[in-house]
């Protein structure tokens, strides 16, 4: 795939990241590459952001960027049960069948009757044609 499909990152730089979800992502990155590891990175605070994008100082950021991850989340504000829904989303494997799993739970020898339901009907109606 790379041969016809070369990787053009350069470097990339997460940030901010809070302090568990950077030692988290720093745990992920051992099962990557040694040749993506190299490219990406994380910050929590400026000084790391400005070292890790190898910018000559923290001025060069943007001022909704600087002070670190606790800065920048005191100047955007995030709603913070929405982003955990979104990740508890995106974690959760049953997301998209969990209605379903709780639906079977709750009468879980109607699917059942149903079933045996149709496959007796079935022989009668290829008996009178």
């Amino acid at each position: 795939m790379e041969q016809h499909y070369p990787e053009r990152l350069a470097r990339a730089v997460v940030y901010p990241v809070p302090s568990f979800w950077f030692y988290v992502g720093k745990a992920c990155l051992h099962f990557l590459p040694r040749s993506i590891r190299r490219r990406l990175s994380f910050a929590t605070e400026e000084q790391d952001l400005v070292q890790e994008a190898r910018l000559l100082g923290p001025e060069q950021l943007p001022e909704h960027w600087r002070g670190g991850f606790h800065a920048v989340k005191d100047f955007h504000q995030p709603d913070a049960s929405l982003l955990n829904s979104i990740i508890w989303e995106y974690l959760n494997p049953l997301a998209e069948s969990s209605q379903q799993l709780l639906d079977s739970f709750e009468s879980p020898w109607e699917d059942e009757a149903s079933a045996s339901a149709l496959s007796d009907a079935a022989p009668q109606q290829q008996s009178m044609s």
